[in-house]
């Protein structure tokens, strides 16, 4: 079996340009922070394309609050 080492900055028409940022997640403003009652509602709020720091920062305002930058796709509550 052969190997092919591909870069993904090549791939062209492969994965769209939101799709590069999730797989180059952990980058400033890739990182997402669920707060379950952050909305004018007092509903869920999930809040995108945000630092790390501001993650943390607004998942930990808010009891159940999360965050996430390299596992964002694998949270539950990511894309709600």
């Amino acid at each position: 079996m052969q190997t092919t080492k591909i870069s993904l900055a090549n791939i062209q028409g492969k994965l769209s340009r939101a799709e590069m940022k999730h797989i180059m997640a952990g980058r400033s403003g890739t990182c997402a922070a669920y707060m379950p009652t952050g909305g004018a509602s007092g509903g869920p709020v999930v809040t995108y394309n945000i630092s790390s720091a501001d993650a943390q920062s607004y998942a930990s305002s808010f009891a159940g609050g999360r965050w996430c930058c390299d596992s964002c796709a694998a949270a539950s509550w990511y894309g709600i």
